[in-house]
């Protein structure tokens, strides 16, 4: 698109690559956890829990770091690098347990890990976030720019949701398999994100002439921009049921379907090319319709597909399970361009009505809800899962799951995922940001560039 650079848009769209990588092979840590280190389910979910609730209060305080006096575009580019250099140290922390852990230490050992981790993606990615409202200055462009995010999350995707499952099932499925797994998976993380920074390194930052103002008068004006909390509040629960479909995921594919990690991989496959396919149909739709109505619709259909889930048995075959899998792939990726392109929009909107930086701040709680959502969503699931029954298998040996237990499966990947997209729906069926109100802001206030 006519303005924006090719490498540029690349280079920053391969950032969501490495934490995409993080993101999938991570939704392996609770059942790592349960079947692997013979942690409860219901305390691996509520160390889950914590480490993503601890993961999500780091955002804003990142948000609120980058929007002080003199943070320019060095200052964000610095935290790129801690996070690519932090975050492998941290993933290969998770699945590779010093065998001196023992079973009475194990659960403060994970949650450690776990809470490293949270510190080393914080760093990289609320700065990453900032950055579209710098790079794209269009309406539309920023629908463009965010489709690279979508394609390199499909990347990482099929590093982290193929890549991992298919290295575990490769290895008889064991610990070790684990540990194997994450060498892989770390490496490919430092490269994506390194490669990020490097290309995103000398993104000059868009600075208002007003001092900036003290924490507190900037959260009172931030719940006063309705556009962004409406997504902020869309975004939270879409993300909460995302979290329990992933979450659930392996167990839904081991228990009732019957099948190995390699179905995983094929899941993954189908998934993120699909997202990529996709694209330019919902890049059309953006501008044939507002962002919004298209993530209305695209809610509303992916929680009808995920309801197709209920049907699922170990009997019905791959096509089925291809057809479902390519079609959640297409939703999401629209999803995933229509609310990171409002993500700028909102910030933009702020800058030019308020004359303040803000945007670290509102990347931090964008961060911020998504990371609460999963905390949210795992905990439920690892909730449910031990209120219904479900009973933790040891390495090697998979322990047979009674109804109740299937059941529970069932509702965590199928009917709760469904119910938290159709809300997330009529949520930003309030949303009111379009092209013509952001050109109207742009009236209000000299932005300089530093």
């Amino acid at each position: 698109m006519q303005g924006l650079a090719l490498t540029l848009c690349l280079g920053w769209g391969i950032g969501s690559a490495g934490m995409a990588v993080m993101n999938l092979s991570r939704s392996l840590i609770l059942r790592f956890m349960t079947d692997f280190l013979e942690i409860a389910a219901v305390t691996a979910g509520l160390l889950f829990a914590v480490s993503k609730l601890f993961d999500a209060v780091t955002d804003p305080v990142m948000g609120f770091v980058l929007d002080r006096r003199g943070q320019t575009a060095s200052h964000r580019s610095v935290y790129l690098l801690l996070g690519a250099l932090t975050c492998p140290l941290a993933y290969l922390m998770i699945f590779r347990v010093p065998d001196a852990v023992g079973a009475e230490l194990m659960p403060a050992y994970m949650l450690g890990a776990m809470l490293f981790f949270a510190a080393a993606f914080t760093l990289f990615s609320v700065p990453y976030l900032t950055m579209p409202v710098d790079i794209a200055r269009d309406y539309h462009q920023r629908n463009f720019l965010v489709s690279f995010r979508a394609v390199g999350i499909a990347v990482g995707g099929l590093v982290g949701g193929l890549l991992a499952p298919l290295i575990i099932a490769s290895h008889d499925r064991t610990r070790e398999a684990h540990e194997i797994m994450a060498v892989a998976v770390a490496s490919m993380v430092f490269l994506f994100l390194f490669l990020s920074w490097l290309a995103t390194r000398k993104v000059q930052r868009t600075l208002v002439g007003h001092d900036p103002l003290p924490g507190w008068q900037k959260l009172r004006l931030l719940w006063g921009n309705r556009h962004f909390f409406l997504l902020l509040i869309a975004k939270f629960v879409f993300y909460t049921g995302l979290s329990m479909l992933n979450g659930s995921g392996a167990f839904f594919i081991q228990y009732a379907l019957g099948a190995s990690d390699r179905l995983i991989a094929l899941f993954y496959l189908c998934f993120f090319i699909s997202v990529v396919i996709s694209l330019p149909l919902w890049l059309k739709a953006g501008k044939r319709w507002s962002k919004h109505a298209t993530y209305i619709g695209l809610c509303c259909a992916l929680a009808a597909i995920n309801l197709s889930w209920l049907a699922a048995t170990a009997d019905e075959g791959h096509a089925l399970f291809v057809l479902r899998a390519c079609l959640i792939g297409a939703c999401f990726g629209g999803i995933i361009v229509m609310s990171q392109s409002m993500l700028p929009d909102t910030m933009e909107f702020d800058r030019n009505r308020s004359g303040h930086n803000r945007e670290g701040l509102f990347a931090g709680f964008f961060s911020f809800a998504e990371k609460s959502a999963s905390a949210l969503g795992i905990a439920l699931v690892g909730l449910i899962l031990g209120l219904m029954g479900y009973q933790e298998s040891s390495d090697r040996v998979v322990t047979e799951q009674t109804s109740s237990a299937l059941t529970a499966i069932y509702l965590c990947f199928s009917v709760a995922p469904a119910v938290f997209m159709i809300i997330s729906a009529a949520v930003m069926g309030a949303y009111r940001l379009t092209e013509a109100t952001l050109l109207e802001s742009r009236n209000i206030g000299v932005l300089t560039e530093r």
